[in-house]
């Protein structure tokens, strides 16, 4: 037999902090396009990380959205496989999701490989304010997490977006199984400077993840982002940081540092939900 390959356990990342162009989809498929190239080509990334509803803008109203949303198999997000295979890199991008025959649209975040494929679709679990709650249908499947979790090359990770990560129990449910980072596309206006530098590196303590929070900048209808995109480590060192405006980010993820968490602080095998949640 050959020599067997040897998994590399580790993954480098890029993390786009991104201001878009509200209600063009053809812009950010452009604009995605061009940050691929450079993420793959100078940043030798193997992963992509966008922000929540990258494809068409964030807070646009319910009937914007709906009227933007593409289905997973669509031909808007044709044109997103196309960029992974053209640079040969996988994508994760925020998007709303319309459902086959149905009324019903999702605010999703795709994970597509390199090769096109989809490795994972989440769609949020909790929706933040008015405006998500008359444009979105919640995620209601019990075995959410199903299709939240995907493996590349070795290293496992799972989906959530934005308000999802300010929940401990998504974050915990996701740990659980295994995963080793969380990526969370996000749209957190300026209000919610707490999350990215303190409630994101908890999470990631706390479960011996790293964790990573894609967000937006500057502004959209009267909502100012918040920038302050990172990837923190299972540690809570935070490897990159961005400020309030477009930026580029990059990070490894190693499985090595996952396990030696693991090992320092087992908050995950000593956990006893039985003393504390409620019994049904």
């Amino acid at each position: 037999g050959g020599e067997q390959e040897v998994v590399k356990k580790n993954m480098k990342i890029a993390v786009y902090q991104a201001a878009g162009t509200p209600e063009s989809v053809e812009a950010n498929l452009q604009e995605l396009k061009n940050v691929a190239r450079k993420a793959a080509e100078e940043l030798r990334a193997r992963l992509l990380v966008v922000p929540e509803l990258f494809l068409t803008g964030y807070n646009l109203g319910a009937e914007t959205l709906h009227r933007l949303a593409t289905q997973v198999d669509g031909s808007v997000m044709k044109e997103v496989r196309s960029i992974a295979m053209e640079f040969s890199i996988a994508i994760v991008v925020g998007y709303p999701e319309r459902l086959c025959d149905s009324n019903q649209v999702y605010n999703s975040v795709v994970a597509i490989d390199k090769d096109g494929s989809t490795l994972a679709n989440h769609r949020k679990l909790q929706l933040w304010g008015d405006m998500e709650r008359a444009a979105f249908t919640p995620q209601s499947d019990p075995q959410w997490h199903e299709h939240a979790i995907f493996e590349l090359e070795g290293v496992l990770f799972g989906l959530l977006i934005c308000y999802d990560v300010e929940f401990p129990e998504p974050v915990r449910a996701l740990a659980m199984r295994g995963v080793h980072a969380i990526l969370a596309p996000t749209a957190c206006g300026t209000d919610g400077t707490f999350i990215a530098t303190e409630i994101v590196r908890v999470r990631a303590y706390e479960n011996n993840v790293y964790v990573v929070y894609c967000n937006h900048c500057g502004s959209e209808n009267s909502l100012q982002f918040d920038g302050q995109s990172l990837i923190v480590s299972p540690r809570a060192n935070i490897l990159a940081q961005a400020g309030k405006d477009v930026q580029l980010l990059c990070g490894e993820i190693e499985v090595g540092v996952v396990e030696a968490a693991r090992k320092r602080s087992p908050y995950l095998t000593d956990l006893r939900p039985n003393m504390y949640l409620p019994q049904t």
